[in-house]
């Protein structure tokens, strides 16, 4: 079989045993759904190459057992190497650790900009670690977590934000993707109270339920396509999830954390 027919698996059942493989190996959501997403990338890679695939199953498998060494071996470089000090002279080294540029003031904007791109579960970390100058031990009894999964947290917001940082400039002067929209309501009714309508009156809220319309998306997804920060859309997706009378919204949240 072609490497390019490898996308024809791509189902529901799969993602679902990818993800299963990831938590069973990270013990914590957010990492199991970035590791599942760094085997995905993978093997789309491989299915956009030439070549043969002789057994399908045991090529996405042996991939995905791949991906978790590479994982794993990052996560163990780096595990102990958390910087400490003033956030103004840390923050910039996060991002350009490799980079010669000492312009450490316009990296430092840089890097509060896509923390604020980060979703709620790495943003916390990276603010109660690096600004509040919180310990990993007492970050873990204040968010009812293991210090294992708070430092595995702080590894991967790192990494966001060292990624995020290094291929930002073709958006940082974007502007937010706020044109103007219109919803035209079809059907009969008149509810009296808790019309789930009454809470989209807002550009931002409208333009959120119309990238929704389709496919689900998450808060993170949703930033990065309107060009705000996250911390923004996430609050706005509970009202908009809730309604006006906390029964009926324009959204629905799903068990995978996207509406």
């Amino acid at each position: 079989m072609k490497k390019k027919e490898l996308l024809n698996y791509f189902d529901e059942k799969l993602m679902d045993k990818l993800y299963g493989f990831c938590y069973a190996r990270t013990n914590d959501s957010h990492e199991a759904q970035d590791l599942c997403s760094e085997i995905i990338l993978k093997l789309v890679k491989a299915a956009n190459s030439e070549g043969e695939i002789e057994e399908i199953y045991p090529f996405i498998w042996k991939v995905a057992r791949n991906v978790y060494a590479d994982f794993s071996d990052d996560r163990r470089r780096h595990s102990d190497s958390f910087y400490e000090g003033d956030p103004d002279e840390v923050l910039p080294l996060i991002a350009a650790e490799d980079d010669d540029d000492d312009d450490s003031e316009q990296m430092l904007r840089a890097v509060y900009r896509r923390m604020s791109f980060l979703t709620k579960a790495y943003r916390d970390v990276m603010i109660l670690f690096y600004l509040d100058g919180m310990s990993t031990s007492d970050i873990a009894k204040a968010l009812g977590s293991s210090e294992t999964a708070v430092r595995q947290r702080l590894f991967s917001a790192r990494k966001k934000l060292k990624n995020e940082v290094e291929t930002m400039t073709d958006i940082i002067n974007r502007p937010a993707n706020l044109t103007n929209i219109n919803f035209e309501i079809w059907g009969n009714g008149n509810p009296n109270v808790g019309d789930p309508r009454d809470v989209a009156q807002r550009q931002f809220s409208k333009h959120i339920v119309w990238l929704c319309r389709k496919k689900p998306m998450s808060a993170s997804e949703i930033a990065e396509e309107l060009n705000v920060p996250t911390v923004y859309v996430e609050e706005e997706l509970e009202i908009l999830a809730r309604g006006e009378d906390w029964k009926y919204g324009l959204l629905r949240k799903l068990d995978n954390g996207k509406y």
